[in-house]
């Protein structure tokens, strides 16, 4: 399972894909994936005068209470 989350322009630049990562759920109590960063979008999109960039997440471990 991949994740696609948004970061904006000045985090995203601390970000490299192979780095591991760490998620959270809100609607799911207690629960934390570790993963790794698997893609960066090249170029960036502008909203409202932010620039956001996707990263793509890949799962180390799945967990049936996630949800496409």
């Amino acid at each position: 399972m991949i994740a696609k989350v948004s970061l904006n322009e000045t985090d995203v630049a601390t970000v490299k894909v192979g780095q591991k990562a760490t998620l959270t759920f809100d609607a799911i109590e207690n629960l934390t994936i570790t993963g790794e960063v698997v893609e960066i979008d090249a170029v960036g999109t502008a909203s409202q005068g932010v620039v956001t960039y996707n990263v793509k997440i890949s799962f180390d471990t799945q967990d049936t209470r996630i949800k496409p």
